[in-house]
This record gives structure tokens, sequence and C-alpha cells, in this order.
């Protein structure tokens, strides 16, 4: 098993890539070790292909305007989120974090399940088992 920080100027948190695990077992021991060093921190695994996650994610930063810093006091940021005393205009050090999510609950805070479920959203039966048997056994699924 092999675990190393990323380090690329779009990541706004702690995060880390796991590879080569043998069981799921031995990933839930990780989330646990993480979990019990870091009490104040949010610990979030996912199966996800890296590279597909960040280039969605990505879309839907830019498409919900998750990342605007209007209206934000940006005067405690870190010194590299600015060039000639202007921000660089997207988020890039930890210290503009509190913008992500503070974008992000200002746009769900009206939204519950009942309006989701509003929306007519489905799902096939045969991907609702398919869902049911990676959760069974995801490593399953992985290789």
């Amino acid at each position: 098993m092999k675990i190393e920080p990323l380090t690329t100027n779009e990541i706004l948190f702690d995060s880390f890539l796991i590879e080569n695990l043998n069981s799921f077992d031995e990933f839930i021991e990780i989330y646990e070790k993480y979990k019990h060093n870091n009490s104040d921190k949010t610990i979030i695994l996912t199966l996800d292909d890296l590279g597909q996650a960040e280039y969605t994610s990505g879309h839907s930063i830019h498409s919900n305007d998750i990342d605007e810093t209007e209206g934000y006091d940006l005067s405690g940021l870190d010194k590299a989120c600015f060039e000639n005393n202007e921000h660089l205009g997207y988020l890039s050090t930890p210290s503009e974090f509190f913008i992500r999510i503070g974008n992000f609950l200002k746009q769900t805070k009206d939204i519950d399940f009942k309006s989701v479920c509003e929306r007519d959203l489905t799902i096939d039966e045969d991907e609702i088992s398919i869902l049911e048997k990676i959760n069974l056994s995801p490593f399953e699924y992985l290789y």
C-alpha cells in the first residue's frame, strides 16, 4: 500500500492518494487511523478515479459559481492568493476554502430531499442492483 500527499495548486485542503490496497478492511483502517489522528477534521475517502473526479468537480465548481469571491473579505488570505495586490481570481490555497464552503451552503440552504425527488430523477432497477452489489463488495469492482 502507498499513501502520498497530493500537492497541486487546486487542492484547498489536505488530500492523499492511496494506491495498492489489498482489501476493503485496509481501506477502512486508513480511515480510522486518519480520523483518530485528526479528530478536528472531516475525513472523506472515495473510490473515485482521481482525474475523473477532479474533472467533474471542476465543471460543477465553475457552472455553479462555487469559487465566486464577491462579498467575501479577502484580507486574511494567504499572500500566494495575490499578484500585484490583486486576488488571482481563482481559489488556490487552503486559506480560501471558506469561500467554497460558504457558496455551497448558500446555494443548498433551501434544498431538501423532497424537493430533489420532485424533479423526477430516476434510476433504473438494473443500476440499483449494481450499486447494491458494489456496496456489498467494493473491491470486486475496482479491478
